[in-house]
């Protein structure tokens, strides 16, 4: 009895099958996909082209990622039905995110400091440039 509950894996490192995309894949793309949304979502652009933009920046974000709508939603379909594996990915995602807001909040702080609309406006635009690398 022993010998069998040593070679059981936890549930957190079950592997997911061979078509499904691997844990780190998917955090990655899971990362992306959230910044992308965010990003369509915090401007002051009406809702309809709000989730026009956030779909457009979906497709290209599984593109950057060389998946197709249907593997992504495989995987996630997998995932969503292994909460066990899913949720300790999702505490990877969250920090990928927090790590990629990081000069956003570094940047808004240099506006808090300097309010004159040129500063805002050079900042707007450079934090812009650094997510859209990042993602």
């Amino acid at each position: 009895m022993a010998i069998l509950s040593a070679c059981k894996e936890k549930p957190s490192e079950l592997a997911p099958p061979k078509d499904i995309l691997p844990k780190d894949k998917m955090i990655d793309v899971l990362s992306s996909i959230h910044l992308a949304e965010a990003e369509a979502h915090l401007g002051r652009i009406p809702r309809g082209v709000q989730d026009s933009i956030a779909y457009l920046n979906y497709t290209e974000t599984l593109k950057k990622h060389d998946l197709s709508v249907e593997e992504f939603e495989k995987s996630m379909k997998w995932y969503s039905e292994t909460p066990e594996v899913f949720r300790p990915m999702y505490d990877r995602v969250i920090e990928q995110i927090k790590e990629k807001e990081q000069p956003i909040f570094e940047a808004k702080k240099l506006l808090n400091q300097n309010k004159t609309s040129s500063t805002e406006d050079k900042i707007d635009l450079k934090v812009s440039s650094q997510v859209n690398e990042q993602q």
